[in-house]
Parts: C-alpha cells; sequence; structure tokens
C-alpha cells in the first residue's frame, strides 16, 4: 500500500477544513489579545514595561494565550471527522491509517503555527512606538529624587543619587526572530500534545478541554505545562542566541540544558503522534458512520 496518496488526500482535507470553518476567525481574535494588551502599554500607558513586547509575550502569550490556542485549533484536527464518522471515508482509500493520522496533522498543525504568528508580528510593529516622554535612544531616564524621602541616617550624608531608569525600550529584529521562533515551536509542541489528545478522546472541543484540565488537575496544578514543556521550550529557544537577550538572563539558571531541552521537545510529539497512531489503527469508527 503506498501511504503518500492518503496522506496527501487528508491532510488537503485538513486544511481545507481548517481554512473554511470558524476556527481560524476565533483564533485570531483569542491571538489579538496580546497585541491590544501591546498597544495599551505602548499608546495609552505613560510609564509601563520597559519592553512590552518581551514582557507580555512572556508573562501572556506564551504562558496561557498559545495553550489556548492550540487547544481549540488542534484538538478537533482528526477528532472532528472522528465525532461525524467522516473519518470513515478516509479509511476506504488503500493506505495505512498512521498516514491518514499524519495528513490531518500536516493539515492542521502549520497552519496553527502560521495564524500564531500574526498576533506576534502585529504586536511587534506596535512596540515599534516610542512615547513622547522617552528620552532618545542610548540615554536614560532620571527619576527625580523625593524631597521627602529620609536620609541615610549618618551625618553629613544625604541619599543615594536615583538610578538612571530607561522608560522605553524599542525590540529589534533580534527580538523578533526570538518570538517568533519561540511561538512557533512551542505551537508544533503544544499543537501536537492536543492533535494527539483529540484522537484519544475522540471528541473535539468541550470533552478534550474537560480531559486536558483534568490532566493538569492530576499532575497537580499546572506543572506539565509550565515546568516540563515550558521549561524544555524556554531552555532550547533562550540558550540559542549569544550572547543571551538581557530579558531573559536570569530566567537561564533554572532552565535544563539545551540538549537536554531538544531531546524532550523531540520525545512529546514523536510520542504523542505515534500513540495516536497506534490508538487509530485499532479503533473502530463504523459506529459513528451509522
Amino acid at each position: 500500500m503506498n501511504a503518500i496518496p492518503g496522506l496527501l488526500a487528508s491532510a488537503r482535507l485538513a486544511l481545507r477544513q481548517f481554512l473554511n470553518g470558524p476556527r481560524k476567525w476565533l483564533l485570531l481574535l483569542l491571538g489579538a489579545v496580546f497585541p491590544g494588551i501591546v498597544s495599551i502599554f505602548a499608546f495609552a500607558v505613560e510609564h509601563g514595561p520597559v519592553n512590552p513586547f518581551l514582557q507580555i509575550f512572556d508573562g501572556i502569550y506564551l504562558s496561557v494565550i498559545l495553550l489556548l490556542m492550540a487547544l481549540l485549533g488542534a484538538t478537533s484536527g482528526f477528532s472532528g471527522d472522528a465525532e461525524d464518522g467522516t473519518v470513515i471515508y478516509l479509511f476506504t482509500r488503500p493506505c495505512p491509517r498512521w498516514a491518514i493520522v499524519a495528513g490531518k496533522w500536516l493539515g492542521t498543525v502549520p497552519p496553527l503555527v502560521a495564524i500564531s504568528l500574526v498576533p506576534v508580528l502585529l504586536s511587534f510593529l506596535l512596540a515599534q512606538h516610542v512615547p513622547a516622554d522617552s528620552p532618545p535612544p542610548g540615554e536614560a531616564a532620571i527619576r527625580p529624587a523625593d524631597p521627602g524621602a529620609p536620609g541615610t541616617g549618618a551625618p553629613n550624608r544625604t541619599a543615594a543619587p536615583p538610578r538612571p531608569r530607561n522608560v522605553h525600550e524599542t525590540p529589534g529584529a533580534r527580538d523578533l526572530a526570538l518570538v517568533s521562533f519561540a511561538t512557533a515551536l512551542s505551537t508544533v509542541e503544544f499543537g501536537t500534545l492536543f492533535f494527539a489528545l483529540g484522537v484519544l478522546v475522540g471528541r473535539p472541543y468541550v470533552v478534550g478541554l474537560c480531559y486536558s484540565v483534568l490532566f493538569e488537575l492530576i499532575l497537580g496544578l499546572t506543572p506539565f505545562k509550565m515546568w516540563v514543556l515550558s521549561k524544555m521550550l524556554r531552555g532550547a529557544v533562550f540558550r540559542i542566541p549569544t550572547p543571551v537577550p538581557r530579558f531573559w538572563e536570569g530566567a537561564l539558571e533554572n532552565l535544563p540544558s539545551a540538549l537536554v531541552s531538544s531531546i524532550g521537545l523531540a520525545l512529546v510529539p514523536l510520542g504523542s503522534i505515534g500513540l495516536a497512531m497506534i490508538v487509530v489503527g485499532w479503533k473502530s469508527y463504523l459506529a459513528k458512520s451509522d
């Protein structure tokens, strides 16, 4: 049996379902939270984060929004067809079932990666705005000393002079490349995980969400999400550039090595897809087509 025709057919079907359905608009709407918050701090807040593009990405987009986008975008990649019974028509092709699973993944996760990069690009463009009260690049804004602040208590000595503070830090092309790489890699990891979860559960959204929440709760709040995959993601992404961007310098001491991170990031999607292929290989979907 030739697996290529079935793989390509299932990939085309998954891509058509992804682009023609409402999922892409829902994902873009969810991802708009990131550029929306960046625009607030870039345009409305006088003294917001020094670099809202990096800080809000690290605190909100990478940790929360990408997970929800992966859940909504990838869980139904195979389970949607399994739930309504249309997957049985793909099985009529003379190709192994694992090829159909691989094709559905190809038609679901790569377009999900493309959609996840749209908010990153918009946020980068918004973060180029320099507030009117910011000093020229390379200079620092001096926070005026508080005249009512107490001294050191020693005779003939006053409070220490205020430290320079950068009001605004415009992200550069290197920051954009790093964040884009982190976004793409995270989407592949979490998208593959949730895609396989949809195969195992057989339901796309509500049940898949419940199972994923229970899965995280069983492991203790969010350790799997934040302490395993997230640590490996950060270890693989933030150890690559030399020198490391100043924003992430302090986090490297808590991250695994680049080798451990790379091995872990390879095992998670391969193991997830392998398990999904095994389940699809022995599971019967005839009841859904009746």
